[in-house]
């Protein structure tokens, strides 16, 4: 089964791209913190071509917010201007949610966060029963 859940931050607002089929896709860049405490951020690109969830992604969402992602991951490959081989990590997302959290430092200061955007992702949400499924 391919099934990923991540947390964090968009890096930017989301945009929206025509593929050469004439297909729109709606997508944005999330950065997800580590869990290994060394304050690093992994980055994926989140995208969906499903017109609901596109609109809710451009109508509620810009740059900082903090969302979790669930959806499948898929592995893109493209090659660069040089002709190189290139891959990137793509959740292909099926639901958005935005996560309400309290006040704490930002953990990477090469992305604008808001000013409550926790330290541990677990410390997202409110029922303590609740917990990421890894």
């Amino acid at each position: 089964m391919n099934h990923i859940i991540a947390a964090g931050t968009l890096t930017e607002d989301p945009g929206t791209a025509t593929r050469e089929d004439g297909e729109t896709m709606t997508g944005f860049t999330l950065a997800v913190p580590r869990e290994d405490g060394s304050g690093l951020a992994d980055y994926m690109v989140c995208r969906t071509e499903s017109a609901g969830l596109a609109k809710y992604i451009l109508d509620h969402l810009s740059a900082g917010t903090l969302v979790t992602v669930e959806g499948e991951l898929h592995i893109e490959a493209y090659r660069d201007d040089d002709g190189h081989p290139c891959i990137y990590p793509l959740i292909a997302a099926s639901h958005i949610r935005r996560v309400r959290t309290d006040a704490v430092e930002p953990y990477n200061a090469n992305v604008t966060l808001p000013e409550d955007v926790p330290d541990d992702p677990h410390d997202m949400w409110e029922d303590d029963e609740a917990q990421l499924p890894f």
